[in-house]
């Protein structure tokens, strides 16, 4: 669920054990499995407060399912006196190469090619495609996209190959934002589409990296500040996927209150 891991979003939490632990609890072996297993095995031992999570990106996990579970601390078979502390990732898959952030060719390449997974819009208007703005009503591939209950979706990907670069447009609220580096009026926004921001259930997690508010270019009635749960029209261009944190980054070109 999406709204669960919001708090780990905003914030480094602590959570060491409290008076409801259970002192005898001992640590299951959770290396390997998804991080929604690994936390109820923890408990199913007996350890009933918060557990530690590492990794995840700068918004924290997603969805907890999507998470494996590559390193834990205490080992399996000790005895718990205090928070577990579990280092998550995509994927624990020591051979497998991690994906480069800084070369959008490279993070949002699909394993089938683009023209397999995604053919021409037969809804786009014959308006150059440099310059026509996609939106759920005139692109049959961005509604789709808006439309995945997984922010971690394979269709993400093979999108983002076909259209880095272009601009889209689409209503959505701020799910979660904080501060960029040591920065206080520098943030990162994370985005998701539809009106219920944090309790958003579909689309894809988009995210506006080091942006000041004034960047979003606001217009309407509130043009200052903008908080968690606001409710706007973002246009923006696509730039590139992360499928380590399941992020599709956004450049801001208009925001309009709503």
């Amino acid at each position: 669920m999406r709204a669960l891991c919001l708090a780990v979003a905003v914030a480094t939490f602590v959570g060491l054990s409290g008076c409801g632990s259970d002192k005898n609890a001992v640590m299951p072996d959770v290396t390997g499995k998804k991080l929604d297993v690994a936390e109820s095995a923890i408990k199913d031992a007996g350890f009933e407060d918060e557990v530690k999570v590492d990794g995840g990106g700068v918004f924290g996990v997603v969805e907890e399912s999507n998470w494996e579970v590559c390193d834990q601390s205490p080992v399996a078979g000790e005895a718990v006196s205090a928070a577990p502390r579990l280092t998550v990732d995509r994927s624990c898959d020591a051979d497998a190469e991690p994906s480069k952030t800084s070369e959008p060719s490279k993070t949002s390449e699909p394993s089938e090619t683009p023209s397999e997974t995604l053919e021409p819009d037969a809804s786009e208007s014959s308006e150059p495609d440099a310059e026509q703005v996609l939106t759920a009503d005139n692109s049959e591939d961005f509604a789709a996209l808006l439309a995945v209950s997984d922010p971690c979706d394979e269709t993400i990907a093979p999108f983002v190959a076909k259209y880095g670069g272009r601009t889209i447009e689409f209503d959505g609220a701020i799910a979660a934002m904080a501060n960029h580096g040591d920065y206080d009026t520098r943030y990162d926004f994370l985005v998701y589409p539809g009106n219920k921001g944090p309790e958003a259930t579909v689309g894809p997690a988009f995210k506006f990296e080091d942006e000041n508010v004034f960047d979003l270019n606001l217009t309407g009635e509130k043009t200052s500040y903008v908080g968690e749960g606001d409710r706007f029209r973002f246009v923006a261009q696509v730039v590139k996927y992360n499928p380590n944190q399941c992020l599709l980054f956004l450049a801001p070109v208009s925001t309009t209150v709503r």
